[in-house]
């Protein structure tokens, strides 16, 4: 299986500040299995590597996230404060992985969802479970 996840902020998001804080976050988490590398691909991608297993980070800017978005609202619990961020999103940052075969980094991608929900403003979303996170 592979994670997905989808962050949302009201501001618009600067990945060189999530950059920052995933880096204070991930990697002093004690619950991660191996201490990964973190790196800024381009300027909308952070890659994310355990050893043999990977995570992106990528901002997506693109037209059709206000409206998927909106269709992901719909199915979401209803929770005013989080739903408030998601409907003045602009962008999301998605995150995606390696398959995890064994479930050996699921603790490792539970420390980048915490991270994430580090920097201030920001909702993370299951887009699969219809959840938040």
């Amino acid at each position: 299986m592979s994670y997905q996840a989808f962050a949302y902020c009201k501001e618009s998001v600067n990945i060189d500040q999530v950059l920052d804080t995933l880096k204070t976050s991930v990697l002093h988490s004690k619950q991660i299995s191996y201490t990964p590398k973190l790196k800024k691909n381009t300027d909308n991608e952070i890659e994310i590597t355990f050893k043999n297993w990977q995570l992106v980070v990528g901002l997506n800017s693109t037209p059709q996230v206000k409206d998927e978005t909106g269709n992901l609202l719909i199915q979401l619990p209803n929770d005013l404060s989080r739903s408030d961020i998601l409907a003045h999103s602009q962008e999301r940052l998605e995150i995606v992985s390696d398959i995890d075969f064994d479930d050996s980094h699921l603790e490792d991608y539970l420390a980048l969802v915490e991270g994430l929900k580090n920097v201030p403003g920001m909702v993370v979303v299951d887009p699969r479970e219809r959840s938040y996170l």
